[in-house]
């Protein structure tokens, strides 16, 4: 999970289209107000640096093609799950996160990701523990998802998993049943794999 790695600054027209995707409403929402925001922009923009430089390509936003670096959103089969982030746990204490002992990260993607999500009606979860590569992050405390009315958690700071990284994750389950944890961000890559992740999931 370092960020101790190289980066290819982003030039003129690529700042142009990065500053389009941090002003448009329908990614971020109250996000615009939040006092994180400008640390979340700034990582993100680390990111897609780091994907400049990993994978010697021009950033080009939503739409990428040829060997240009590309911007998608992070979905389920990121961190190994199938359709969905809904996964029904049928044992309670610490799980494998979405049913899967530990992912590694596809070779032609940086994941980045910002805040928690649960949309379930009565979230099961109520504390995630992370390994990150080499890392292992402090355990975050989940029971706010049950009582904010967005349903949101902030991390403390935004969380990069580069190309190749092994990420393991045990979510603590109060009640078996339904829970609908998930991760809110970005997967940074290669054009061929972000056309394929926004048009077919």
């Amino acid at each position: 999970m370092s960020t101790d790695v190289d980066k290819t600054p982003l030039d003129g027209k690529e700042n142009q289209i990065f500053e389009s995707i941090i002003k448009t409403p329908r990614y971020w929402g109250p996000m615009f107000r939040d006092a994180s925001f400008p640390r979340i922009v700034s990582g993100l923009k680390n990111v897609i640096q780091m994907a400049k430089a990993q994978f010697k390509g021009r950033f080009a936003g939503w739409y990428p093609s040829g060997n240009q670096i590309g911007i998608a959103d992070l979905r389920p089969h990121h961190l190994g799950a199938s359709a969905s982030w809904r996964t029904n746990y049928t044992s309670t204490g610490f799980q494998n996160y979405l049913g899967d002992a530990n992912v590694t990260v596809d070779e032609d993607v940086f994941l980045y990701f910002w805040e928690w999500q649960n949309q379930e009606p009565a979230p099961r979860s109520s504390e995630i523990k992370v390994i990150a590569g080499t890392q292992k992050l402090p355990p975050i405390d989940l029971r706010p998802l049950r009582t904010d009315k967005r349903r949101r958690l902030g991390l403390a700071e935004p969380l990069i998993l580069t190309p190749k990284t092994v990420w393991e994750a045990d979510v603590r389950i109060d009640v078996a049943g339904n829970d609908s944890l998930q991760p809110i961000g970005f997967v940074v890559g290669q054009a061929h794999r972000i056309i394929l992740d926004a048009y077919y999931g």
